[in-house]
């Protein structure tokens, strides 16, 4: 199996002015990289996205108003010499195994995936949460408001697993596809099952408020600490 290395957004950035680069993978990780180039230069620097999910294939991804149409991974065999190969996904094992499968040999880099800062994001919601005691609204409101942006991530994650595009995505959600990158980086802490999880606990939640089995403030601030 061919060697994979780990490489670093400055990394990438020099070596793309060399180099041809091809990115395998459409999902979240290929908004990472594309968000480490300078702004205008993303274009310049990646010559095509491949993907081997076959809903992804021959469907296009638009960024900074530039649309990246993504391939079949069969256009790797006529790649010229010059090809960096980075692997955006997590599932590169199986990437590997099938670029070995196809006969190919190149260098492949993995560009991991970058962690977000959901403590950050935490203590914002507590801060929100605060201002909404301040001014002596109801934890219901924030309840609503937090169950309303997880399911909006939930179903963005769950249609990019689908291989839809962002102009489909934002038709369906009726959401701006402008606004997608955010809600994916929102959205970076947390699988399908960890959120269905957590709206399935908000609902008992609210359950729980309304017949009082649980005080307010207490069972608001008790799944906000345990997310």
């Amino acid at each position: 199996m061919q060697k994979l290395i780990e490489i670093s957004a400055e990394t990438l950035n020099r070596m793309s002015n060399k180099n041809q680069i091809i990115i395998w993978g459409a999902g979240g990780t290929l908004d990472d990289i594309i968000n480490s180039f300078p702004e205008y230069e993303f274009e310049k620097k990646i010559s095509c996205i491949v993907d081997s999910y076959s809903r992804k294939c021959n469907t296009s991804r638009e960024y900074r108003g530039t649309c990246l149409k993504i391939y079949r991974p069969e256009i790797l065999m006529d790649a010229p010499g010059n090809l960096k190969l980075i692997i955006a996904s997590i599932h590169y094992p199986a990437i590997l195994k099938q670029l070995d499968a196809m006969g190919l040999q190149m260098e492949c880099y993995r560009f991991p995936k970058l962690k977000y800062d959901f403590q950050k994001e935490k203590k914002k919601m507590f801060s929100i949460y605060h201002d909404l005691m301040i001014l002596n609204e109801e934890p219901i409101k924030l309840i609503v408001l937090i169950a309303g942006q997880m399911r909006l991530i939930y179903q963005v994650k769950l249609l990019d697993r689908k291989g839809y595009n962002d102009k489909e995505i934002g038709k369906f959600l009726g959401v701006n596809p402008y606004r997608l990158k955010y809600i994916r980086q929102e959205g970076k802490s947390f699988d399908l099952n960890e959120l269905l999880k957590c709206l399935d606990e908000l609902s008992k939640l609210d359950v729980q408020i309304k017949t009082g089995k649980i005080d307010k403030k207490m069972g608001l601030e008790l799944f906000m600490i345990r997310i």
